[in-house]
Protein backbone atom coordinates (compact mmCIF):
# COMPACT_ATOMS: atom_id res chain seq x y z
CA UNK A 1 0.00 0.00 0.00
CA UNK A 2 3.12 2.08 1.01
CA UNK A 3 4.29 1.75 -2.48
CA UNK A 4 1.20 2.48 -3.81
CA UNK A 5 0.74 5.81 -2.56
CA UNK A 6 4.34 6.68 -3.32
CA UNK A 7 3.67 5.86 -7.05
CA UNK A 8 0.63 7.97 -6.86
CA UNK A 9 2.44 10.85 -5.30
CA UNK A 10 4.83 10.84 -7.92
CA UNK A 11 2.28 10.91 -11.09
CA UNK A 12 0.27 13.55 -9.15
CA UNK A 13 3.65 15.13 -9.10
CA UNK A 14 4.40 15.12 -12.79
CA UNK A 15 1.17 15.58 -13.57
CA UNK A 16 1.42 19.67 -12.36
CA UNK A 17 5.02 20.11 -13.51
CA UNK A 18 3.73 18.90 -17.14
CA UNK A 19 0.89 21.08 -16.73
CA UNK A 20 3.08 24.04 -15.35
CA UNK A 21 5.90 23.73 -18.36
CA UNK A 22 2.59 23.50 -20.60
CA UNK A 23 1.11 26.27 -19.50
CA UNK A 24 4.65 28.32 -19.93
CA UNK A 25 4.63 27.09 -23.50
CA UNK A 26 1.27 28.50 -24.31
CA UNK A 27 2.44 31.81 -23.00
CA UNK A 28 5.43 32.14 -24.96
CA UNK A 29 5.49 30.44 -28.03
CA UNK A 30 3.07 29.93 -30.74
CA UNK A 31 0.36 27.34 -30.45
CA UNK A 32 2.33 24.98 -32.80
CA UNK A 33 5.22 25.26 -31.34
CA UNK A 34 3.41 24.87 -28.20
CA UNK A 35 1.94 21.56 -29.71
CA UNK A 36 5.59 19.93 -30.78
CA UNK A 37 6.48 20.86 -27.14
CA UNK A 38 3.63 18.71 -25.20
CA UNK A 39 4.11 16.26 -28.02
CA UNK A 40 8.04 16.33 -26.28
CA UNK A 41 6.65 16.15 -22.76
CA UNK A 42 4.71 13.15 -23.85
CA UNK A 43 8.19 11.20 -24.52
CA UNK A 44 9.93 12.66 -21.54
CA UNK A 45 7.35 10.99 -19.82
CA UNK A 46 7.87 7.58 -21.24
CA UNK A 47 11.13 8.14 -20.31
CA UNK A 48 13.10 8.38 -23.94
CA UNK A 49 16.36 9.65 -23.49
CA UNK A 50 16.85 11.54 -26.68
CA UNK A 51 13.47 13.92 -25.19
CA UNK A 52 15.51 13.99 -21.64
CA UNK A 53 18.48 15.65 -23.61
CA UNK A 54 16.60 17.93 -25.76
CA UNK A 55 14.50 19.26 -22.87
CA UNK A 56 17.82 19.71 -21.07
CA UNK A 57 19.16 21.94 -23.86
CA UNK A 58 16.20 23.61 -24.29
CA UNK A 59 16.57 24.79 -20.62
CA UNK A 60 20.33 25.80 -20.85
CA UNK A 61 19.46 28.03 -24.04
CA UNK A 62 15.94 29.29 -23.12
CA UNK A 63 14.78 28.91 -26.41
CA UNK A 64 11.63 30.85 -26.29
CA UNK A 65 9.35 28.17 -25.25
CA UNK A 66 10.76 27.74 -22.12
CA UNK A 67 13.03 29.79 -19.95
CA UNK A 68 16.57 29.45 -18.84
CA UNK A 69 17.10 27.23 -16.09
CA UNK A 70 20.41 25.43 -15.13
CA UNK A 71 18.98 23.13 -12.63
CA UNK A 72 16.39 22.04 -14.80
CA UNK A 73 18.77 21.73 -17.28
CA UNK A 74 21.37 19.51 -15.24
CA UNK A 75 18.64 17.52 -13.51
CA UNK A 76 17.45 16.58 -17.42
CA UNK A 77 21.04 16.33 -18.53
CA UNK A 78 21.27 14.08 -15.45
CA UNK A 79 18.38 11.60 -16.83
CA UNK A 80 19.65 11.24 -20.08
CA UNK A 81 23.54 10.80 -18.58
CA UNK A 82 22.07 8.08 -16.62
CA UNK A 83 20.58 6.11 -19.49
CA UNK A 84 24.01 6.76 -21.53
CA UNK A 85 23.67 9.27 -23.78
CA UNK A 86 26.63 10.55 -24.34
CA UNK A 87 26.80 13.90 -25.25
CA UNK A 88 24.63 14.61 -22.30
CA UNK A 89 27.06 13.29 -19.94
CA UNK A 90 29.50 15.48 -21.73
CA UNK A 91 27.18 18.33 -21.20
CA UNK A 92 26.53 17.31 -17.40
CA UNK A 93 30.28 17.32 -16.82
CA UNK A 94 30.28 20.77 -18.79
CA UNK A 95 27.56 21.85 -16.19
CA UNK A 96 29.92 20.79 -13.51
CA UNK A 97 33.16 22.50 -14.57
CA UNK A 98 31.18 25.77 -14.96
CA UNK A 99 29.18 25.12 -11.91
CA UNK A 100 25.91 26.15 -13.78
CA UNK A 101 23.11 24.75 -11.87
CA UNK A 102 24.93 22.96 -9.23
CA UNK A 103 28.09 23.68 -6.80
CA UNK A 104 31.52 23.70 -9.48
CA UNK A 105 32.33 19.99 -9.02
CA UNK A 106 36.05 18.91 -11.28
CA UNK A 107 35.43 15.14 -9.59
CA UNK A 108 32.33 14.93 -10.47
CA UNK A 109 33.19 16.64 -14.00
CA UNK A 110 35.68 14.61 -14.64
CA UNK A 111 33.65 11.22 -13.97
CA UNK A 112 31.21 12.40 -16.80
CA UNK A 113 33.80 13.54 -19.04
CA UNK A 114 35.13 10.23 -18.88
CA UNK A 115 32.04 7.95 -19.25
CA UNK A 116 31.11 10.37 -22.84
CA UNK A 117 34.77 9.88 -24.00
CA UNK A 118 34.51 5.98 -23.25
CA UNK A 119 31.90 5.86 -25.75
CA UNK A 120 33.99 7.87 -27.94
CA UNK A 121 32.50 11.52 -27.96
CA UNK A 122 35.68 13.67 -29.41
CA UNK A 123 34.56 16.24 -27.25
CA UNK A 124 34.20 14.53 -24.04
CA UNK A 125 37.86 13.39 -25.13
CA UNK A 126 38.94 16.85 -25.39
CA UNK A 127 37.45 17.87 -22.08
CA UNK A 128 39.17 15.16 -20.24
CA UNK A 129 42.40 15.73 -21.61
CA UNK A 130 42.02 19.46 -20.55
CA UNK A 131 41.11 17.83 -16.99
CA UNK A 132 44.62 16.31 -16.86
CA UNK A 133 46.44 18.94 -18.29
CA UNK A 134 45.41 21.21 -15.76
CA UNK A 135 44.80 19.25 -12.95
CA UNK A 136 41.32 19.47 -12.27
CA UNK A 137 39.08 16.84 -10.86
CA UNK A 138 42.65 14.38 -11.30
CA UNK A 139 45.77 14.56 -10.59
CA UNK A 140 48.05 17.09 -13.39
CA UNK A 141 49.36 14.54 -16.05
CA UNK A 142 50.25 15.86 -19.28
CA UNK A 143 51.29 12.39 -20.77
CA UNK A 144 47.24 11.26 -20.08
CA UNK A 145 46.06 15.01 -21.15
CA UNK A 146 48.26 14.24 -24.66
CA UNK A 147 47.01 10.60 -24.92
CA UNK A 148 42.89 11.69 -24.62
CA UNK A 149 43.62 14.82 -26.77
CA UNK A 150 45.09 12.56 -29.84
CA UNK A 151 42.13 10.32 -29.65
CA UNK A 152 40.06 13.89 -30.17
CA UNK A 153 42.11 15.21 -32.24
CA UNK A 154 41.72 11.94 -34.43
CA UNK A 155 38.28 12.30 -34.82
CA UNK A 156 39.23 16.08 -36.22
CA UNK A 157 38.35 17.86 -32.94
CA UNK A 158 39.95 21.39 -33.77
CA UNK A 159 40.86 22.78 -30.16
CA UNK A 160 41.96 19.07 -29.87
CA UNK A 161 44.21 19.50 -32.67
CA UNK A 162 45.30 22.75 -31.97
CA UNK A 163 46.11 21.55 -28.39
CA UNK A 164 48.01 18.79 -29.87
CA UNK A 165 50.31 20.43 -32.04
CA UNK A 166 51.03 22.95 -28.69
CA UNK A 167 52.05 19.75 -26.84
CA UNK A 168 54.48 18.85 -29.55
CA UNK A 169 55.69 22.45 -30.25
CA UNK A 170 56.86 22.58 -26.65
CA UNK A 171 57.51 19.17 -25.39
CA UNK A 172 54.67 18.55 -23.05
CA UNK A 173 53.58 15.26 -22.52
CA UNK A 174 55.56 13.96 -25.58
CA UNK A 175 58.94 14.55 -27.31
CA UNK A 176 59.12 17.75 -28.77
CA UNK A 177 58.80 17.64 -32.36
CA UNK A 178 57.90 20.68 -34.85
CA UNK A 179 56.99 18.70 -38.06
CA UNK A 180 54.37 17.23 -35.53
CA UNK A 181 53.10 20.64 -34.25
CA UNK A 182 53.16 21.59 -37.75
CA UNK A 183 50.95 19.23 -39.18
CA UNK A 184 48.48 19.47 -36.28
CA UNK A 185 48.36 22.86 -36.47
CA UNK A 186 47.28 22.86 -40.34
CA UNK A 187 44.55 20.75 -39.61
CA UNK A 188 43.43 23.06 -36.89
CA UNK A 189 44.02 26.27 -39.09
CA UNK A 190 42.02 24.98 -41.57
CA UNK A 191 38.93 24.34 -39.57
CA UNK A 192 39.55 27.65 -38.47
CA UNK A 193 41.24 28.06 -35.62
CA UNK A 194 42.67 31.61 -34.77
CA UNK A 195 44.98 30.07 -31.92
CA UNK A 196 46.60 27.34 -34.68
CA UNK A 197 46.29 30.25 -37.54
CA UNK A 198 48.84 32.45 -35.20
CA UNK A 199 51.21 29.89 -34.32
CA UNK A 200 51.74 28.87 -38.04
CA UNK A 201 52.64 32.35 -38.81
CA UNK A 202 55.70 31.47 -35.86
CA UNK A 203 56.60 28.25 -37.23
CA UNK A 204 57.00 29.61 -40.71
CA UNK A 205 58.19 32.96 -40.14
CA UNK A 206 60.97 31.24 -38.17
CA UNK A 207 61.08 27.81 -40.51
CA UNK A 208 60.69 25.76 -37.31
CA UNK A 209 59.45 22.20 -38.40
CA UNK A 210 59.12 23.97 -42.17
CA UNK A 211 60.91 25.97 -44.77
CA UNK A 212 61.29 29.23 -43.71
CA UNK A 213 58.48 30.86 -45.73
CA UNK A 214 57.51 34.50 -44.86
CA UNK A 215 54.67 34.93 -47.33
CA UNK A 216 52.83 31.70 -46.17
CA UNK A 217 53.16 33.04 -42.82
CA UNK A 218 51.63 36.28 -43.34
CA UNK A 219 48.65 34.50 -45.10
CA UNK A 220 48.07 33.10 -42.24
CA UNK A 221 48.07 35.79 -40.20
CA UNK A 222 45.76 37.45 -42.48
CA UNK A 223 42.85 34.42 -41.27
CA UNK A 224 43.89 35.17 -37.83
CA UNK A 225 43.90 38.85 -37.68
CA UNK A 226 40.30 38.31 -39.20
CA UNK A 227 39.05 36.71 -36.52
CA UNK A 228 40.68 39.30 -33.68
CA UNK A 229 38.51 41.41 -31.99
CA UNK A 230 40.74 44.72 -31.22
CA UNK A 231 39.50 44.31 -27.71
CA UNK A 232 41.56 40.39 -27.66
CA UNK A 233 44.86 40.22 -25.83
CA UNK A 234 46.27 38.95 -29.09
CA UNK A 235 45.47 41.79 -31.54
CA UNK A 236 48.27 43.87 -30.13
CA UNK A 237 50.46 40.93 -30.38
CA UNK A 238 49.31 40.20 -33.98
CA UNK A 239 49.58 43.86 -35.17
CA UNK A 240 53.11 43.61 -34.40
CA UNK A 241 53.37 40.37 -36.20
CA UNK A 242 51.43 41.98 -39.20
CA UNK A 243 54.34 44.95 -39.47
CA UNK A 244 57.65 42.76 -38.83
CA UNK A 245 56.02 40.94 -42.06
CA UNK A 246 55.45 43.93 -44.32
CA UNK A 247 58.38 45.02 -43.21
CA UNK A 248 60.35 41.90 -44.72
CA UNK A 249 58.03 41.72 -47.56
CA UNK A 250 57.42 43.46 -51.08
CA UNK A 251 54.69 44.75 -52.51
CA UNK A 252 54.37 42.17 -54.38
CA UNK A 253 55.10 39.39 -52.60
CA UNK A 254 52.15 40.96 -49.83
CA UNK A 255 49.91 40.72 -52.49
CA UNK A 256 50.68 37.57 -53.22
CA UNK A 257 49.82 36.36 -49.61
CA UNK A 258 46.81 38.65 -49.76
CA UNK A 259 45.66 36.96 -52.91
CA UNK A 260 46.26 33.30 -50.91
CA UNK A 261 44.66 34.31 -47.63
CA UNK A 262 41.23 35.29 -49.90
CA UNK A 263 41.35 31.73 -51.46
CA UNK A 264 42.01 30.04 -47.90
CA UNK A 265 39.39 32.36 -46.35
CA UNK A 266 36.75 30.91 -48.81
CA UNK A 267 37.57 27.48 -48.41
CA UNK A 268 37.97 27.63 -44.09
CA UNK A 269 35.90 28.32 -41.68
CA UNK A 270 35.78 31.33 -39.10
Amino acid sequence: MLSCLKSTATRSHYNMWYAALLAIALCFSSPARAETFAELLTKVEQNDVEAQFELAQMFVNGDGVLPQDDAEALKWFRKAAEQGHAVAQNNLGVMYANGRGVARDYIEALKWFRRAASQGLATAQYNLGACYNNGQGVAQDYVEAFNWHRKAAAQGDADAQHDLGVMYNIGQGVKQNDEEALKWYIKAAEQGNAGSQHNLVVLYSYGRGVAQDDVTAYSWLILALAQTATDSPYYSLRMKLRNDLRRRLSQAKITEAERQAEEWGKKYPK
